[in-house]
């Protein structure tokens, strides 16, 4: 596996999540010396409810969490290698997650499903863990991200993918939290952390792989059960053989895209990891409708994402969201804007398509924050 510019001999975990249990498992896996990178996701910013909540001090009230934590690793560690995102797990490239563990710590079903996604893909193995502060309960959960076992979504029904869309803190001021004590989150993240370390150190057959913890720590109780893979999971469970082209997304264009040939083969559709194209946006509140253009979804800058008349959030206008391009769908002018101009970055996963034939290719390569 090809991590983003990690050490070839030391281990790269990624973080998503910079909360209650994300701000405590961080320092245990940094001072693990099996690792030498980690990468920490998180689009939220401290608050002061967060104060004895988190791990963080007053003066940190208001800054970004993955920054606010990434100063705190390098404190403990200063040779590590660390990455602070702040960005939702949905809108961030797929190379970000060729690591070698991803640790869930993320309080929606949408970026559940997107790490999920991600692990189920390139095959890495993720610990999910979530906590209920006010009964005490928490939950570790191990998936190998293997074709053959359960993943996150293997035990969703119907009615837990209709409330899928609920966001929590990163969107919302007014937005619910656990409200559980420091000591609740240091629980799931010891138990975290030490998952990671069977993983990174060759033990995977005494992990959780396969498998939840369920503790309650008002009645000293843990229970430990199997998962179970769902033949009719939503997840196709397909993980990717990915090329990574050596690009740049800020001069390549959807035409060269088009003209790219894998295999002898050039593909007549191409389509972004997790991305709707978006060719014409419109307000969901008035009749307001912008300009022709083309976007990803989750790409769209903050400014373009409320409606300049009445300020309600828009969206893909009517038959002009598309989930695969042909070069017929846009027009030459579309076809020469480079692809950064998209929305693409470095590290973003595109799939080529002929009828059957399909090819995944990543474009480009990560940076880190040292110099390799």
């Amino acid at each position: 596996m090809t991590r983003p510019e990690a050490s070839a001999s030391r281990a790269s975990v990624l973080v998503a999540g910079c909360g209650n249990t994300g701000s405590q498992v961080l320092p245990l896996v940094v001072l693990n010396p099996s690792v030498g990178q980690v990468i920490v996701t998180d689009c939220g910013f401290y608050e002061p409810q967060d104060l004895g909540r988190q791990m963080i001090v007053e003066a940190n009230v208001g800054q970004p969490m993955s920054v606010v934590q990434a100063q705190r690793l390098k404190a403990l560690n200063p040779d590590l290698d660390v990455i602070p995102l702040q960005r939702t797990v949905e809108e961030l490239p797929l190379g970000w997650f060729r690591v070698d563990v991803i640790l869930s710590n993320v309080d929606n079903l949408l970026a559940r499903q997107a790490l999920g996604e991600a692990g189920m893909r390139l095959g890495v193995p993720i610990i999910d863990v979530a906590i209920d502060g006010k009964s005490g309960l928490g939950r570790v959960n191990g998936y190998a991200s293997d074709p053959d076992e359960a993943c996150i979504e293997c035990s969703l029904d119907p009615d837990r993918y209709a409330t899928a869309g609920k966001r929590l803190p990163c969107q919302a001021a007014d937005a619910p939290s656990t409200a559980a004590p420091l000591h609740a989150g240091a629980s799931v993240a010891a138990w975290q952390a030490s998952e990671t370390d069977k993983l990174l150190s060759g033990r995977a057959e005494l992990s959780l792989l396969g498998r939840q913890l369920y503790f309650d720590t008002q009645h000293h109780q843990h229970f430990v059960t199997r998962f179970e893979r769902n033949p009719d999971c939503r997840l196709d469970h397909v993980r990717w053989s990915i090329e990574i082209i050596d690009t740049d997304p800020a001069a390549m264009t959807l035409a060269d895209l088009f003209a790219l040939e894998v295999a002898g083969t050039s593909p007549t559709s191409i389509a972004a990891y997790r991305q709707a194209f978006l060719r014409r946006l419109a307000c969901t509140g008035c009749a307001w409708q912008g300009h022709p253009t083309l976007i990803l979804q989750e790409r769209l800058p903050v400014e373009a994402r409320h409606c300049p008349d009445c300020q309600e959030p828009v969206i893909g206008a009517a038959g002009a969201v598309d989930y695969a391009l042909t070069a017929a769908d846009v027009s030459a002018d579309d076809l020469a804007v480079p692809l950064a101009a998209i929305g693409f970055e470095p590290g973003d996963v595109v799939t080529l398509a002929d009828g059957d034939w399909r090819r995944h290719v990543q474009l480009g390569h990560l940076q880190s924050g040292k110099s390799r």
